[in-house]
């Protein structure tokens, strides 16, 4: 691990794709989840739960998805087929531990990640 993850991180705004990629190893451990909430089929808020992908502290956000890939016919093999739809979510980091360079009254080691899904 590097000076800018870990417990011991600094604040600062980050968004990686190395962070991304940790936060879908995190969530095949189990050690991040997922809980969407929809309404007759619209996704309308997704919540996050679990180990922050860069300062590793508990922590919790939802956030509102965006529908990337709005379930689009496409023809396979002469067959039309309905593919998935993808959304997009970005959580921000709101662990309660201390990141030296936060400003008081803020949460979180700054960073900003996002994650991809179909439904």
């Amino acid at each position: 691990m590097s000076i800018d993850e870990g417990p011991s991180c600094v604040y600062r705004p980050v968004r990686s794709m190395q962070f991304t990629k940790r936060a879908f190893e995190l969530l095949a451990q189990g050690e991040l989840t997922l809980k969407a909430w929809d309404e007759q089929g619209m996704l309308l808020s997704v919540a996050v739960s679990g180990t922050c992908p860069r300062c590793l502290h508990p922590h919790e956000d939802t956030a509102l998805p965006t529908a990337v890939g709005v379930g689009e016919m496409r023809e396979v093999d002469h067959l039309a087929q309905r593919l998935p739809t993808v959304h997009s979510v970005v959580f921000r980091c709101k662990c309660e531990e201390e990141h030296a360079g936060r400003d008081e009254g803020e949460a979180g080691c700054g960073l900003e990640y996002r994650l991809d899904f179909t439904g």
